[in-house]
């Protein structure tokens, strides 16, 4: 009786794959949110073949630009918890990755994030750090990458997509860090 009771539960919390009028209401089209979606799903199939992992080797995952959640709810079939991240100072889209059934929370990744360090088994940054590159002194992609060293664990895995320039710096400096490119 116990586990039908958990079964149901299970059933409830499935990701919302469609796009409701609140979407639409906050310029995210049907049309668009499908694109996004089917985008995020073929991504994901790639990344785990890249990864060379099994659906289980990764448990906790961040994406440290979310957008609308496309990412996390493309992991739907995979037994993993994601954080979504919108950087505080983009596009607030946090009611669309609200009202996909996911977690969220507003970020500026020129400071700690708030969680223990070792924590995740993945970060997803897509257009993430060229979104601070003009920023100056105040915050260096080198700072970015040490919070992310800090709430790695080891073993885990970092995947990046930003322009050519960021990607070339990043290659300089994961050495420094220890990470493998």
């Amino acid at each position: 009786m116990e586990s039908a009771f958990v079964s149901g539960y299970a059933s409830v919390l499935k990701v919302n794959f469609c796009a409701n009028p609140f979407m639409v209401g906050i310029g995210i089209s049907r049309e668009r949110f499908s694109m996004d979606t089917q985008y995020w799903q073929h991504q994901i199939e790639e990344y785990w073949t890249l990864m060379n992992v099994n659906k289980t080797d990764i448990r906790n995952v961040m994406d440290m630009n979310a957008l609308w959640g496309g990412f996390a709810t493309a992991l739907n079939p995979y037994p993993v918890w994601v954080m979504n991240v919108v950087p505080s100072s983009s596009e607030n889209t946090l009611s669309a990755i609200y009202d996909r059934g996911l977690i969220g929370a507003f970020h500026d990744w020129c400071e700690p994030f708030s969680t223990y360090p070792r924590t995740y088994d993945l970060l997803h940054a897509n257009y993430l750090l060229s979104h601070y590159k003009d920023r100056g002194s105040y915050c260096l992609l080198e700072d970015i990458m040490l919070e992310m060293d800090r709430i790695l664990r080891p073993q885990a895995f970092v995947i990046i997509r930003d322009e050519e320039s960021i990607i070339s710096r990043i290659k300089e400096l994961a050495p420094k860090f220890l990470w493998d490119v």
